[in-house]
């Protein structure tokens, strides 16, 4: 890391001369949308600071809370991301022009006089602004992400001196598609499909219905992706139909080495659902462990690779057909999603936070009705409980909100993770390869050198910044810490239950860390009969028996279930109905992993037998 960092700090003198990618940006001049966001702050300091010989950058910025755009400006270059480019380019004002814009107005809120300066002036236009939060009203979202997106590009038809027309999406605007090139796919809807949804949700007080939106958004899943690939298609169509240069990128965003190291710029996704697992708030998450990748990648080099892709298309384009960079990690870098996870557990141990509620441990769950069990049991339950003693101390509930916050965002972040996708990336390694030394070590963006473990490690201390937290561990937090893994560690045996004339036996003691126990009770002999010694799991009980590798029950057709959370443990109480066309004999189901080789004999038609089971979570 240090190695990367001192590479990248070159002499001006040596930039100039050197560095093709900061040569093309001298004397262009740009207009950048969605400066004041997470990724368009990091670009509005990578211009000013690296590509310092610009002519001009107007940045289109709308009025909020009646502060108006200079205030806001004003408050967003006081901002530590911005404290390199103070010390490297005091005067990067001189290259900045103002721009009054709002999005959600027709023709964009500029005014005759500002358009015509930006028709006469623009080369490179870099439309980065969109709105995603999930829970945003349509009408706005699709404004936004879709008829701005053609506002822009109509404006850009009308600029003699334009260069190209850079469209930021995101690497999951077609999630459906398991293996993701680069290239245009037809877009979900048109434009008027857009302007009747937007005028069916202005017209309705209440809004179109959560139903319509899922009919609406189909395999997108939600209008987030709906509308960034709609938008792609009004780019495509821009391009073809009128030669205007443009190209669409799609990158997956984290944070790395610039402005600042581990810097993190907001609270929604993945920063959100990692805050909650650090602080012992979340314990469970669903995916698939083996085969799941998380295709994140640093938000610098996202704004590196983007930089280079404008310089690539006008510098080596061979037609006027519109292209497509994708820039993830998963075809350059894979991680696996459970690897990724253990780096955050590790660096959640070795720097815990103050404000951490439980000790922090994470359980990955397959099978989506046993997820659901153990997160309302180790989430949303300890969550109710403290929020209840914070009421009964005339104190506002904390973690109920919190996680109203986190669950929306997991459950959509887990939709996106999908076995064995990947982006292809084919057209940015081609750009690498005509990158000189110079141009890497003013603009970074191979995959390939990034080390996860040390991202995450740089992750957690923009994370804590973000809370507030030192960058080292306090005394007091290190004892809490202690504290509570010795409270997480310290768990009273669940003694025989007797419950409703079905016998409960008592899960087997000194099992080895992370192994369901499901010890069987076979109610003909009244005794249990082989304990699960090999494995097998609660995922594979619910998932149903199998007899001759034929399956008898599914998690639709089984009885009723309850679950307790006793001392640690989750006791899961289970009725399970099935049937058998074996001859007579006795109820046995030997021990074996996902009970592949079940025998059923002896069993009556319909209700078989009433049998409880135990489940012991055990966590390492």
């Amino acid at each position: 890391m240090g190695e990367v960092q001192e590479a990248g700090r070159l002499t001006k003198e040596e930039s100039n001369c050197k560095s093709q990618i900061r040569k093309f940006y001298a004397g262009k001049r740009i207009l950048l949308t969605g400066c004041t966001g997470f990724l368009g702050t990091v670009i509005l300091e990578k211009i000013l600071r690296t590509c310092a010989e610009i002519s001009k950058l107007y940045i289109l910025v709308r009025e909020k809370k009646n502060v108006g755009i200079e205030d806001r400006m004003k408050e967003l270059f006081e901002n530590e991301v911005f404290d390199r480019l103070r010390e490297s380019n005091p005067n990067y004002m001189e290259k900045l022009v103002l721009i009054y814009g709002d999005l959600q107005k027709e023709d964009l809120g500029i005014s005759p006089e500002n358009r015509r300066c930006l028709i006469e002036n623009v080369n490179i236009i870099i439309h980065n602004a969109s709105i995603v939060r999930f829970d945003t009203k349509p009408s706005q979202l699709l404004r936004t992400n879709v008829i701005c997106t053609e506002k822009l590009l109509q404006l850009a038809t009308e600029c003699p001196h334009l260069e190209i027309f850079v469209y930021v999406s995101t690497a999951y605007s077609h999630p459906s598609n398991i293996i993701k090139e680069e290239k245009f796919y037809p877009p979900p809807a048109d434009l008027k499909l857009i302007e009747d949804v937007i005028k069916a949700d202005e017209e309705n007080e209440a809004g179109i219905s959560n139903e319509a939106i899922r009919d609406i958004s189909g395999d997108w899943l939600n209008l987030y992706p709906f509308s960034k690939a709609t938008a792609e298609g009004l780019v495509e169509a821009y391009g073809r139909k009128r030669s205007l240069p443009c190209i669409v990128y799609r990158p997956s965003i984290r944070a790395y080495n610039e402005p600042i190291p581990g810097w993190i710029g907001n609270k929604n996704g993945p920063v959100l659902l990692l805050g909650a697992l650090k602080v012992g708030l979340v314990h469970v998450l669903q995916s698939d462990e083996s085969e799941s990748y998380v295709d994140l990648i640093p938000v610098d080099m996202t704004v590196n690779s983007l930089l280079a892709s404008i310089w690539d298309y006008v510098a080596h384009r061979e037609t006027h057909e519109p292209r497509v960079y994708n820039y993830g990690s998963s075809d350059w870098n894979p991680i696996l999603n459970k690897k990724l996870e253990e780096y955050e557990m590790e660096v959640a141990h070795a720097y815990p936070l103050t404000g951490m509620v439980w000790y922090p441990f994470l359980l990955q769950i397959k099978n989506f009705y046993v997820f659901s069990i153990l997160f309302t049991l180790f989430t949303i339950i300890p969550g109710i409980l403290v929020d209840l003693v914070f009421l009964l101390r005339w104190k506002k509930p904390m973690f109920l909100p919190l996680l109203k916050r986190v669950i929306p965002n997991y459950a959509t972040l887990r939709k996106f993770v999908c076995p064995k996708r990947i982006l292809k990336t084919d057209n940015l390694k081609r750009v690498l390869s005509l990158a000189n030394s110079a141009d890497m070590k003013e603009f970074f963006f191979d995959l390939s050198a990034m080390d996860w473990h040390k991202v995450v490690q740089l992750d957690n201390r923009g994370f804590r910044k973000l809370l507030k937290e030192p960058l080292e561990p306090t005394p007091a937090a290190l004892k809490k810490h202690r504290n509570l893994k010795i409270l997480h560690y310290t768990r009273p045996r669940i003694p025989p239950i007797r419950v409703s004339n079905t016998r409960l036996a008592q899960a087997a003691s000194g099992c080895a860390p992370s192994v369901h126990v499901l010890p069987i009770f076979d109610v003909k002999q009244q005794r249990v009969r082989n304990p699960a010694r090999m494995g097998a799991t609660l995922t594979a009980f619910l998932l149903g028996f199998s007899y001759n590798n034929k399956r008898l029950g599914s998690t639709d057709g089984l009885g009723g279930f309850s679950c307790h959370l006793l001392g640690g443990r989750v006791l899961l109480i289970q009725r399970t109905k099935f049937q058998s066309d074996t001859p007579s004999g006795s109820l046995d189901i030997p021990s074996c992993k996902f009970f592949e080789k079940t025998a059923l004999s002896g069993a009556p038609m319909g209700w078989a037998a009433s049998r409880a089971t135990s489940l012991e979570v055990v966590c390492s």
